[in-house]
């Protein structure tokens, strides 16, 4: 995350991790975006990559990937996350 004197905000995304998303869709894996930020930055890429679910704002994000997994018809040993924090 880099910040401007101005305020704006601006976000570095690896083109690595959008072709991995790309491929993970190929094979048919549903594909989400889950943060506690809301930005359009993230709005943009989650809509570049055609990544149905985008979930901005989340603070219990556990109950919400257990929502979507129910609604999916997956257990939660099924689902995978990776994070960018601590």
């Amino acid at each position: 995350m880099y910040y401007a004197e101005s305020g704006d905000e601006w976000k570095k995304f690896n083109t690595r991790d959008g072709m991995g998303i790309k491929l993970l869709q190929k094979a048919g894996i549903i594909t989400a975006i889950v943060t506690q930020e809301r930005t359009k930055l993230v709005a943009r890429r989650a809509e570049k990559l055609t990544i149905p679910e985008l979930h901005q704002g989340v603070l219990d994000k556990l109950s919400l990937v257990r929502e979507m997994a129910s609604r999916y018809g997956l257990t939660l040993s099924q689902v995978a996350y990776i994070g960018d924090d601590i």
